[in-house]
């Protein structure tokens, strides 16, 4: 097992993942929303496939539209 220390970014905490570990999971500048799970006390990531990232990208849109239908049908007059 590797291991990796936390940094600060900003206000917040974050890890710098090696190109090399990033490849072997599939993921590159164009494929950077990664899916995380907190779980057992261990955070796991996985990379979103282009289909994923659409979806939730659908899903998000139709929730807001929902959401917001009064202020986007004024919008719209």
């Amino acid at each position: 097992m590797k291991t990796i220390a936390l940094r600060q970014i900003g206000n917040s905490q974050g890890v710098i993942l090696e190109k090399t570990i990033l490849e072997l999971v599939g993921a590159d500048e164009k494929n950077s929303v990664f899916a995380m799970k907190i779980e057992n006390g261990e955070i796991r990531l996985r990379p979103l496939t282009r289909a994923e990232q659409k979806e939730m990208i659908k899903k998000a849109s139709k929730e807001i539209a929902q959401d917001q239908a009064p202020i986007l049908k004024k919008l719209a007059e």
